[in-house]
């Protein structure tokens, strides 16, 4: 019974720290994106 308590606590942390994972890149990316189109917006300004 102990045993089977230790493994779900192991498991729901896991999910945790996969989610903060998942929560961290996604945010990058989204970041990264904007960044990508603020440079292009400059370029595109600097071209004309």
């Amino acid at each position: 019974m102990r045993r089977k308590i230790h493994l779900k606590t192991i498991a729901t942390h896991k999910n945790d720290l996969n989610h903060k994972l998942f929560c961290h890149y996604f945010f990058r990316i989204k970041l990264s994106n904007k960044a990508t189109y603020f440079v292009i917006l400059i370029v595109k300004k600097q071209t004309k």
